[in-house]
């Protein structure tokens, strides 16, 4: 293990804990709803928005282990299209109403914002490299909300990228942007498959994070990496 040049983050249970109830984003945007002309109810359209997303994730040719990313726009329109309804507001605002109708909370992970100053004062980089069917723009917004911090060097959300985690190229992509090799960056989250595995298999050195919601206890690497339970653990690390 070496002092990276730069560490790219996932966000969501990472740098970011969260109250997710997908139902309740698409009733926040089902009011802004103006033509619905076979009078479709919110359960019909929150059943079918879930057969939509496994169908997503289970496509033959962009398995869940080697995956392509689908735009919220794109899911969006093909939803809404299919029973004939129409909005008068844009893609992005359809985007920004499920957003927040879908999170009772969300805040900062423990001790994330200090460890991020810490990273600053070191002169280490920091980037976002995130799976998410949001644009950047709304995860830019969120950023902004919940962690007051914004001094990231590069921000990637898979949904305006093609591929998403586990993918290597999304990885190749951040490496690409930093300018720097594989082995010059640490890669942070919670998931021991689509985050610690994946970064490995990527050349990256992974981190574990395991200080909100996170995957497979079962889960043993056979390889180098550092598990952490507080961020505050890792403040000094480089010192």
């Amino acid at each position: 293990m070496k002092k990276p040049k730069m560490i790219l983050f996932d966000f969501g249970e990472t740098l970011i804990t969260e109250d997710f109830d997908p139902e309740k984003g698409n009733a926040a945007v089902y009011k802004y709803i103006k033509k619905n002309p076979d009078d479709v109810s919110l359960k019909t359209i929150n059943d079918f928005s879930r057969e939509l997303f496994n169908d997503i994730r289970k496509c033959s040719n962009c398995s869940f282990t080697n995956a392509l990313e689908v735009h919220g726009f794109s899911l969006n329109r093909y939803l809404y299209e299919y029973f004939n309804i129409e909005f008068d507001i844009s893609p992005f605002e359809i985007e920004q109403a499920y957003f927040n109708g879908c999170r009772s909370y969300s805040r900062a992970t423990t001790n994330a914002l200090e460890f991020l100053e810490y990273l600053k004062e070191k002169g280490i980089r920091v980037a976002i490299l995130s799976n998410m069917l949001y644009s950047e723009k709304t995860l830019i917004n969120w950023i902004k909300k919940d962690l007051n911090w914004n001094e990231f060097e590069f921000i990637i959300t898979t949904s305006e990228y093609v591929f998403r985690k586990p993918n290597k190229r999304i990885f190749e992509l951040a490496i690409k942007k930093a300018r720097l090799n594989a082995d010059e960056v640490w890669y942070i989250g919670n998931s021991s498959y689509f985050d610690v595995e994946a970064s490995h298999n990527a050349g990256l050195y992974p981190v574990w994070y395991k200080g909100a919601r996170w995957e497979r206890e079962d889960f043993v690497p056979d390889f180098e990496y550092t598990e952490v339970l507080d961020f505050k653990d890792m403040i000094g690390v480089f010192d």
